[in-house]
């Protein structure tokens, strides 16, 4: 289903991962899908794979379009796709470093950005975020911004926060966004 998310990873204060993703950004998604990463995950081989990570130049971008006038790249560069979605830590586990588009931006405009998650390593959280929201953000919040966007939305807003070192049960991570979802 297409639910449009945005998966980061912020490391030595540094967003080295900022994925759009196009298809079931849910928690019941992609959600359980970074959420099974996170718990079977080598941290420190993961981090340092992210290290080597960089965030694409215009004429990095320019140099695959001329190698593939077709556009047929997804073979080579599946990790540029927005089909990844939470294939990106798995990709990114396997590289020696990969060339990454940064869609951080895209946190902003919540009407489009349906949901968003965030691996901090600096404060050792796995965070989530639900879009469609209309109300300001706090100044203490990690998308925080004063003003809407011209549709009326705010950045997307934290909902849930977990200690990467203390996950939940899957159960219980799911349990958390059915209990919200009755709430509304």
């Amino acid at each position: 289903m297409g639910t449009r998310h945005l998966i980061a990873v912020k490391i030595d204060g540094e967003y080295k991962v900022a994925q759009y993703g196009q298809w079931d950004g849910y928690p019941s998604g992609q959600g359980v899908e970074i959420f099974e990463f996170l718990q079977n995950m080598d941290r420190n081989n993961f981090i340092e794979k992210c290290k080597k990570c960089h965030f694409g130049t215009q004429e990095e971008f320019d140099s695959i379009n001329k190698k593939y006038p077709d556009g047929n790249w997804k073979k080579d560069y599946p990790h540029l796709s927005r089909d990844a979605g939470s294939d990106i830590f798995e990709l990114i586990s396997k590289s020696d470093g990969l060339l990454l588009l940064n869609s951080i931006e895209f946190s902003t405009n919540s009407l489009f950005c349906e949901y968003a998650y965030v691996v901090d390593f600096d404060t050792n959280k796995f965070e989530i975020f639900e879009g469609y929201n209309q109300e300001p953000l706090k100044g203490d919040e990690r998308f925080y911004s004063d003003k809407p966007n011209k549709d009326g939305y705010y950045p997307v807003k934290l909902v849930k926060s977990y200690v990467l070192t203390n996950l939940p049960t899957e159960e219980e991570f799911l349990k958390d966004f059915e209990e919200k979802d009755e709430e509304e």
